[in-house]
């Protein structure tokens, strides 16, 4: 199986990210690689980069992943977050019976969703005092399944609490459990062409809390072997009220490596990065 990894390499790695993942990653150590990954390539290989939230690594790490993305190379990976103490971010999935995205910030569920958020969160810390999201979308057709015969179209979005840190899988589960009820009594479970028999519960995803596997930002998505040319993208930076931060969002947009910073599930001091 670990030699698996270097043939892995030679026959499918073509993106600087992966490639740089490769080069620093611990090897022979099947615990860590397979048990404790910090990346999975959705081609199957897995990594851990054991000094990934050191300043150094991070940047570096920031920096490759960051010209990945420029040199619009395909990569296909996804970071995996740590079980304790890991940045609040959450998934949402709008699948639509006509070719036509949807617009969260348009609609009521994102200041509902950033209303709630605050709320749990500030009983929970009450020297928090930033619930400010980063936004990523990613769009597009959508083949139907069983489930929902009617789906043409899915929009995903997910949200990242940049100030905001979760202690565990079961604050996780609670948080997401709480949303969907919070939800619910304020009639917000609809819009405009969602596909039939696609619940509450599905468009808020719980299985991210079992589940830590987070596409990165840039990535393709690849699905049985096959790439859905799906990638997230930047959506915009929102205050606690759900408003556009134009500040923030211009700031991003200027620079992918502050971005990427907002977007990670790791951290360190990268201030410097940021001048």
């Amino acid at each position: 199986m670990l030699n698996s990894l270097k043939r892995f390499k030679s026959c499918h790695t073509s993106d600087v990210l992966e490639e740089w993942l490769y080069d620093h990653s611990v090897v022979g150590d099947q615990y860590l690689l397979f048990k404790k990954p910090t990346h999975i390539s959705q081609r199957g290989a897995c990594y851990h980069i054991s000094e990934i939230q050191s300043q150094q690594t991070f940047e570096e790490y920031l920096r490759v992943w960051s010209e990945a993305i420029t040199k619009k190379q395909i990569f296909y990976m996804e970071e995996i977050r740590p079980f304790h103490n890991f940045k609040l971010y959450l998934d949402l999935d709008f699948k639509l019976k006509e070719n036509a995205a949807f617009n969260l910030s348009k609609s009521s569920w994102l200041k509902h969703i950033m209303k709630f958020t605050k709320e749990f969160f500030s009983l929970r810390n009450n020297l928090l005092s930033d619930f400010s999201c980063c936004i990523t979308y990613c769009n597009g057709p959508y083949a139907s399944d069983t489930t929902t015969p009617d789906c043409k179209y899915k929009s995903g979005y997910r949200l990242y609490f940049t100030s905001i840190r979760v202690q565990n899988n079961e604050e996780f589960s609670l948080y997401l459990s709480k949303l969907i009820e919070y939800m619910e009594q304020c009639e917000c479970t609809q819009y405009p062409n969602k596909a039939q028999n696609w619940s509450l519960t599905d468009i808020i995803d719980t299985t991210c809390a079992k589940y830590p596997r987070c596409r990165m930002y840039g990535s393709e998505k690849l699905r049985n072997g096959k790439d859905l040319s799906r990638q997230y993208k930047f959506y915009g930076c929102f205050n606690e009220l759900g408003e556009l931060d134009t500040t923030e969002t211009e700031l991003n947009k200027k620079s992918l490596i502050r971005l990427l910073s907002s977007v990670s599930q790791f951290s360190a001091s990268f201030s410097s990065m940021m001048m």
